[in-house]
C-alpha cells in the first residue's frame, strides 16, 4: 500500500502548531516559577509579622499556663486560664494553616468561591505584616455574586497590594478594603480587549501613602519595575497581581497622584456557576461520639499518643498506642480482626502515614484510617481519599475533633 505524500505545507503547519504550544508551555510554567518566587519574597515580607503574632500567642499560653499551676496550688479554679490557653491554639492553627496554604506549590486550580470569605480570610494573616499604627478598615458586602479564581491567587493579590500599601503609608495612615457586586456597561470595558459588559465583582484596595506620579503609575505592573531601594523587593508583585486578574477575565485600575494615596480596583466577572453550598452546622456536641471499638493509634510523639489514649479510653474506646509505625504494622499482621480503626500520623520515621495505611489496607482493605498530620505536601483535603484514607484530622486539634472524627469514620465504615 502506498500511502499518499503529505503536502509541504501541511508538514510545515504541523511544526509550526508543535513550535506554538512548546512556546506556550513553556511560558505557562515561567509564569508559575515567577509566581513561586514572588510568593516566596512575599512571605519573607509577613515573616516579621509572623513572629510577632506567634511570640504573642506563646506569651498568652505561657503566662496562663504559670497562672493555671498558682491557681492548682491554691485549690481555686483554673477554667478562665485553661480556656484562654485554648483560644490561643485556636489562633496559632488558623494562623499557620494560613501560611501554609499561601506558600504551597502547585499547579493552578481554579474554583468557583465567594471572595467574601476568601478576603475576609486573607486578611486575618495580612493583620500580621501590617502595623498596628495603620487602620484597617473592611466593607465587605457578603451577599456578592461567587467568582471564578484560585483562593491561592486572591491570597497573593491581597498580600501583594496591602504591603505595598503599608510601606507606601511608612507605619502610618489608613488601609481601606472594599467589596461590591457592580454592573459594567459597555463603556466601562470598552477599553479592555476581551471583556464584555455585565456583572462583576469589584474588590477595592485604598492606603493614604505617598501616591504614584503618571510616569509611575505607567509602569507599575512592568515585570521587574520598583521604586524601592535595591535588595528591597523584586519588582515582581504587582505584575504578578496584574496577571492574576488578566488570567480570571477581570480587570485592574488604579488611580493615584503623587501625595494622595493610591486606589487600586479589581473587577472579577461573576460565575454562571452557583458555587460552594454554605455548610450547615451541626450542633455535635449534643451527639453521644463515645464506643467501645478498638483503635489502633500510631504517632512517633510519645506524648501526644498516651493523651490521645486518654481522650478516646474517657469515652470508651479501647486504645493500643505505638509510637514506632513498624511496631504498629506487627501488632496489626499479628491480629488484623482486633482492631475496628486506625488513626496515624504521616510524618514518622521507618514507615509514612501513607506507607503504613498502604500495607494495612494490603491485609484488611475494609479497615477505615484517618490520617492525623500538622503537614505535608503529599496529602490534602483534596486526595487523601486516594491514599486510603477516610478523614483527614488536621493537627493541633481539640479532644472532641479527635473522637468526633472517630466516631464519624466507624459510623461511615
Amino acid at each position: 500500500m502506498i500511502l499518499p505524500e503529505i503536502p509541504e505545507k501541511a508538514i510545515v503547519w504541523v511544526e509550526m502548531n508543535r513550535n506554538r504550544k512548546s512556546q506556550s508551555e513553556k511560558s505557562r510554567r515561567f509564569e508559575l516559577q515567577m509566581r513561586q518566587v514572588q510568593k516566596m519574597e512575599a512571605i519573607g515580607a509577613l515573616a516579621g509579622g509572623i513572629a510577632h503574632d506567634f511570640n504573642n500567642i506563646l506569651a498568652i499560653i505561657q503566662l496562663n499556663a504559670a497562672m493555671a499551676l498558682d491557681s492548682q496550688k491554691a485549690g481555686e479554679s483554673a477554667e478562665e486560664e485553661l480556656n484562654q490557653i485554648l483560644e490561643a491554639t485556636v489562633r496559632a492553627k488558623e494562623l499557620t494553616m494560613k501560611i501554609l496554604t499561601f506558600s504551597r506549590k502547585g499547579e493552578k486550580s481554579d474554583s468557583v468561591l465567594c471572595l467574601q470569605d476568601e478576603v475576609s480570610d486573607a486578611m486575618k494573616m495580612i493583620r500580621s505584616v501590617v502595623p498596628t499604627s495603620i487602620d484597617i478598615e473592611m466593607n465587605i458586602d457578603q451577599n456578592c455574586s461567587p467568582v471564578r479564581i484560585d483562593p491561592m491567587d486572591i491570597n497573593q493579590v491581597m498580600l501583594n497590594l496591602c504591603v505595598n500599601a503599608s510601606q507606601a503609608m511608612e507605619e502610618k495612615g489608613r488601609l481601606a478594603i472594599g467589596l461590591a457586586e457592580v454592573e459594567l456597561a459597555e463603556g466601562d470595558t470598552r477599553e479592555y480587549q476581551q471583556r464584555q459588559p455585565g456583572r462583576y465583582v469589584q474588590l477595592t484596595v485604598s492606603d493614604t501613602g505617598c501616591g504614584m506620579d503618571d510616569e509611575t503609575r505607567e509602569s507599575i505592573f512592568e515585570p521587574f519595575f520598583t521604586t524601592k531601594p535595591r535588595g528591597v523587593g523584586t519588582g515582581m508583585g504587582l505584575s504578578v497581581v496584574y496577571g492574576i486578574v488578566e488570567s480570571c477575565g477581570g480587570i485592574i485600575r488604579v488611580e493615584s497622584a503623587a501625595g494622595e494615596g493610591a486606589t487600586f480596583s479589581m473587577f472579577f466577572p461573576v460565575s454562571d456557576d452557583p458555587g460552594p453550598a454554605r455548610d450547615v452546622l451541626v450542633a455535635e456536641e449534643e451527639w453521644d461520639a463515645s464506643g467501645c471499638e478498638r483503635i489502633l493509634f500510631v504517632d512517633d510523639e510519645k506524648e501526644l499518643a498516651s493523651l490521645a489514649k486518654r481522650v478516646l479510653e474517657k469515652r470508651g474506646y479501647k486504645v493500643s498506642f505505638f509510637s514506632s509505625s513498624s511496631e504498629a504494622l506487627a501488632a496489626f499482621r499479628a491480629a488484623p480482626q482486633d482492631f475496628d480503626l486506625m488513626v496515624t500520623d504521616h510524618n514518622m520515621p521507618e514507615l509514612t502515614g501513607v506507607e503504613l495505611a498502604r500495607e494495612i489496607l494490603s491485609i484488611r482493605r475494609e479497615l477505615p484510617i484517618i490520617l492525623s498530620t500538622g503537614y505535608t505536601s503529599k496529602v490534602s483535603t483534596r486526595n487523601f481519599r486516594d491514599h486510603g484514607f477516610c478523614q483527614l484530622l488536621v493537627k493541633p486539634y481539640n479532644p472532641m475533633a479527635l473522637v468526633w472524627a472517630v466516631r464519624r469514620a466507624l459510623d461511615a465504615a
